[in-house]
């Protein structure tokens, strides 16, 4: 829970800090988090279900809605 509450943080939100792909252990790269809201939060929601179906099932019985956030890098000045 700690991380989560360091994502959404006015700290942790607006400040970039680094991340690393899964898989990609030697690519790092600056990121923000975001909190995903509405139709996108639902269309990541469903694909992070079937990767991992258990999530459904703990949204089913979470009293409450389970975030989802995306990390975004910041776009590239051409």
């Amino acid at each position: 829970m700690r991380w989560f509450l360091a994502l959404i943080s006015p700290f942790g939100h607006s400040s970039p800090f680094k991340a690393t792909r899964p898989g990609k252990a030697d690519e790092k790269f600056e990121t923000t988090a975001r909190i995903l809201t509405d139709a996108e939060r639902e269309k990541a929601f469903e694909k992070a279900v079937e990767v991992f179906p258990l999530y459904g099932k703990y949204q089913k019985k979470a009293p409450r809605e389970i975030p989802v956030i995306a990390l975004e890098r910041p776009a590239t000045r051409g």
